[in-house]
């Protein structure tokens, strides 16, 4: 039995997204440890006329919250957009606890989050190869969860909508994997990128994408970066958050018809239990399962690796759209 001697906080940034952001809370104050828990939350200043409402409304709301052990609000009096609010109010949060827990405000979480997470932290804090605690996962439908003996997983894979980790893990690498110049010394190295490669093809292709359009994607830079370290995050089989983001609100998501998100099975229990360690080869089979939901063509592998050949040779990022669709959610029948 894992006893939770430290409660992480949990840190959310908002702006406007009012209907997405109490259901959000709403789930973490039902969750196992909430009253045990501070809520922290940094609401960003409206930059467009169209935030105003969605705006006015979460500062009506912001008040009436309740279930946390206490709750912060980060308000600011300009728009300092989604880095610099997100970074800062890390930052302020990282002051005070040595472990926090991140979240977009579309998330909607099960139960027994905080005490998958709070457990997790506590489990896995002295082993430096694991990076992070996340509460999604990609293992939706009941068929392929009965092929894992354990509860949860370990995964180069890492997500976003939801995780733990550490303030000495975020100080030792967040940073450097977050970074343009990292992303082209890891496309330099043909041994790192076949590694990457061989792995999940499409993260040589999300750091093309990045070094290309000139931007950095926290999923995009962890992921192909703790393949090359041979670090890991932790992931439960039955995922404990549902991404309402899809929905074409999110600044980085893609769209997924609502019934398909609707769809998504998140875990029901109160309570969390690790019990037996994962199989080596769990998360090759997860790997499998998540290309066969998402239509992961091997076409597309082989467009991956020319379009690297091509940065490798050229030092340019092409970006052709093929007249297949190579990767596209799939929804169970």
């Amino acid at each position: 039995m894992i006893e939770i001697k430290t409660y992480a906080p949990i840190f959310i940034p908002t702006l406007c997204r009012y209907e997405h952001f109490k259901r959000c809370v709403d789930s973490l104050a039902s969750c196992t440890h909430a009253v045990n828990t501070d809520l922290i939350i940094a609401l960003d200043y409206p930059l467009n006329e169209s935030h105003w409402e969605g705006y006015n409304k979460i500062k009506e709301y912001l008040p009436t919250i309740t279930g946390f052990k206490n709750v912060e609000i980060i308000e600011r009096t300009k728009n300092w957009g989604i880095p610099k609010n997100i970074l800062d109010g890390r930052r302020m949060t990282f002051e005070k606890y040595d472990r926090i827990i991140i979240t977009e405000d579309d998330n909607e979480f099960s139960p027994n989050f905080l005490d998958y997470i709070n457990k997790g932290l506590e489990k896995f804090k002295d082993d430096e190869s694991i990076f992070a605690i996340c509460g999604s996962s990609s293992i939706l439908y009941k068929q392929d969860r009965a092929l894992f003996a354990s509860s949860f997983l370990y995964t180069a894979t890492f997500s976003a909508s939801g995780y733990g980790i550490l303030r000495s893990m975020h100080e030792k690498y967040y940073f450097s994997f977050l970074n343009e110049e990292h992303h082209r010394n890891l496309l330099s190295s043909f041994r790192n990128s076949f590694k990457i490669l061989k792995y999940l093809s499409m993260y040589i292709s999300g750091l093309l994408s990045m070094l290309g359009k000139k931007v950095v994607y926290g999923d995009w830079s962890i992921a192909p970066s703790l393949i090359v370290k041979d670090m890991r995050c932790i992931k439960p089989v039955l995922s404990m958050v549902k991404n309402h983001g899809y929905d074409g609100s999110g600044v980085h998501c893609g769209v997924i018809d609502k019934d398909v998100i609707d769809s998504f099975e998140i875990d029901s229990a109160s309570e969390f239990h690790f019990g037996l360690a994962p199989n080596k080869k769990d998360d090759k089979i997860a790997l499998k399962i998540q290309k066969k939901y998402f239509k992961f063509y091997p076409l597309y592998s082989i467009w991956i690796f020319v379009r690297y050949l091509i940065y490798r040779v050229t030092k340019k990022v092409v970006f052709i759209k093929l007249p297949v669709n190579l990767m596209r959610y799939k929804k169970d029948n």
